[in-house]
C-alpha cells in the first residue's frame, strides 16, 4: 500500500477528506507532514537581544530598564529580565507611542516580493511536504505591539476609530503577504496571536466582532481566494469568540493548552464548523506532570475527539526546556500518535496502525 504524501495528508486532514492518519508535524523532518517557514529577513537587521544601554540613547523611555533589549522591525523595543533566557519578552516602547502620528508611521516592507526567495527554494527542496508560511503578524497583535499592549487594550474602547484605521493598514498589507506566500508555493498561511487569558478574552466580545471580526474575514477570504487555508495559533481562553472565529474562515485553531476551554465542547464546535485542531499534548495540564499514563491518555483523547476521519494536526511544542518538560515526556506522546493515529477506514476513529 503507497502512503499518501504529506502535502495531499494534510489538506485531507484540514478538508476531513478521508486521509490515511491523522496528521504529524514534529520536531523531526522525517517524522512530519508539515513546514512551516516564513519570509526572509532583510539584510542588515539585528534581532539580537543586546544590554538595555545599547539602546538608551535611541529610546529615552529605557531608563532604568536593567535587562536585555532588542529592536524588531517595526520599531518596537522588546524587553527581557537578565535571568530570562527563552520568552521573547515584551514590548517596552510601541513604534507608535502617539496617535497623532499614525499618517507618518510607515509600516516596514514585509510585504517585498523579493523576501520570499527562501521559501520558493523550500516548496522546490520539499514538494511532498504540507508548506505553510507564517506570517509577520495579524491585526491584533501587530497592533498592540505598535501602540504597546496596555495603551492599546485602552485604544479599543477610547480609540475605536484610529484602531480601524490602523487595522485596515495592517489588513491590507497582510493580504499582500498572503499574495508572497501564495506565488511562492505555499498550501497556507499560518498567524500568531494570543487572544485570551486563563478565563477570558484580552477584549470583550463585542469589541472583538466590531473591530477584529471584519479583518478577519478578509484576510481569510483572500487566502482562500489564493487557495490557501489559515491557520491561527493563539494562546488562553477565546472561546466566547471560536465561534466567529470559525465562521469567519480559519480553518484551523493552533492550541497548546487544548484542556484550557473544555476539549468536548471545543472538539463539538470544531466539528460543526469543519475545522481541524492542530495541538501538542497539552502544555499546562498533562506534558508538565511527567505522568506517563496521563500523557498517553492525552494523546488517545485528543484523537478520540478531534480526529475523525480528518480534524487533527498533532504537534511538538517548539521549546521544551521553557516549560520545564523533559522531551522524554512528549516522546510518549508521540509514541501514541506514530502507533494509533491510523485509520482502518474513511470515516473511522484512529487506532492501531492498518496496512
Amino acid at each position: 500500500m503507497v502512503e499518501m504524501t504529506g502535502k495531499e495528508r494534510i489538506r485531507r486532514v484540514i478538508e476531513h477528506d478521508a486521509p490515511d492518519r491523522i496528521g504529524y508535524a514534529f520536531s523531526s523532518p522525517e517524522q512530519s507532514d508539515l513546514l512551516l517557514w516564513g519570509a526572509d529577513d532583510p539584510a542588515g537587521l539585528d534581532l539580537s537581544w543586546r544590554p538595555a544601554a545599547d539602546y538608551r540613547a535611541e529610546c529615552p523611555a529605557l531608563e532604568g530598564f536593567r535587562g536585555f533589549v532588542r529592536k524588531d522591525e517595526y520599531g518596537n523595543f522588546w524587553g527581557r529580565v537578565e535571568s530570562d533566557a527563552y520568552s521573547k519578552g515584551e514590548v517596552l516602547w510601541g513604534a507608535l507611542p502617539d496617535w497623532d502620528a499614525l499618517d507618518a508611521y510607515e509600516l516596514p516592507p514585509v510585504d517585498d516580493p523579493a523576501r520570499y526567495t527562501e521559501f520558493r527554494q523550500k516548496a522546490r527542496e520539499f514538494p511532498d511536504c504540507y508548506l505553510v508560511g507564517e506570517l509577520p503578524g495579524f491585526p491584533f497583535s501587530v497592533m498592540r505591539n505598535l501602540r504597546r499592549f496596555e495603551d492599546f487594550l485602552m485604544d479599543v474602547l477610547l480609540e475605536p476609530e484610529n484602531v480601524q484605521a490602523l487595522g485596515r493598514r495592517v489588513t491590507d498589507q497582510l493580504c499582500r503577504v498572503i499574495d508572497c506566500f501564495a506565488d511562492a508555493g505555499a498550501d497556507a498561511v499560518m498567524a500568531f496571536e494570543d487572544w485570551g487569558t486563563q478565563d477570558r478574552l484580552l477584549i470583550g466580545p463585542a469589541q472583538w466582532r466590531a473591530l477584529f471580526g471584519p479583518l478577519f474575514e478578509q484576510l481569510a477570504a483572500h487566502a482562500h481566494a489564493r487557495g490557501l487555508k489559515l491557520i491561527l495559533h493563539s494562546c488562553g481562553y477565546l472561546y466566547d469568540v471560536l465561534d466567529d472565529m470559525a465562521a469567519a474562515g480559519v480553518d484551523v485553531f493552533q492550541f497548546d493548552q487544548p484542556t484550557l476551554m473544555g476539549e468536548e465542547r471545543v472538539a463539538a464546535l470544531l466539528s460543526r464548523r469543519g475545522c481541524t485542531l492542530f495541538a501538542p499534548v497539552d502544555i499546562q495540564k498533562i506534558l508538565p506532570t511527567g505522568d506517563r499514563a496521563a500523557i498517553e491518555e492525552g494523546a488517545r483523547r485528543m484523537m478520540r475527539l478531534f480526529g475523525r476521519g480528518g480534524g487533527f494536526i498533532a504537534k511538538d511544542y517548539p521549546d521544551y526546556r521553557a516549560i520545564q518538560v523533559d522531551p522524554a515526556w512528549a516522546a510518549w506522546a508521540r509514541e501514541v500518535f506514530y502507533r494509533e493515529g491510523w485509520y482502518a477506514s474513511p470515516g473511522a476513529l484512529p487506532g492501531p496502525r492498518q496496512r
